[in-house]
């Protein structure tokens, strides 16, 4: 008879371990419910402010390339305009200035002095 009676027993002691363990299951789950949510919300937000901060990178490096060919651009049309009124102002000083009139009539009207000779270059026969 002993041996049936540590059967009951030992049955109780499993069922009894087996309550404990799952009533220590049921107290965990709920207890850290809370903190995988906390947890979970934080990296979806991380995530969602990574992903805007990267698209607003990419259309930062995009405007910039765009800006930077439009300066190179403008760059090379100052470079001309430049060189332009360096010519004119060139021009303008030599139109405008009196000791050089009598030289600029003679380039525009052809006309030589009476004193000085004119002088025609030929290319020899070949």
């Amino acid at each position: 008879m002993p041996t049936t009676q540590t059967r009951p027993i030992h049955q109780k002691t499993q069922n009894t371990v087996r309550s404990r363990r799952k009533k220590n299951t049921r107290r965990a789950i709920p207890r850290y419910s809370g903190l995988v949510l906390e947890i979970s919300t934080k990296i979806l937000v991380n995530a969602i402010i990574t992903t805007a901060a990267l698209a607003g990178l990419n259309q930062l490096v995009s405007t910039y390339q765009t800006q930077s060919s439009r300066l190179e651009e403008v760059k090379q049309e100052v470079e001309r305009t430049q060189a332009r009124v360096d010519e004119l102002k060139n021009e303008f000083t030599q139109t405008f200035d009196p000791y050089q009139s009598e030289i600029i009539m003679q380039e525009q009207t052809n006309q030589i002095k009476p004193n000085q000779r004119h002088v025609v270059w030929l290319e020899p026969d070949q």
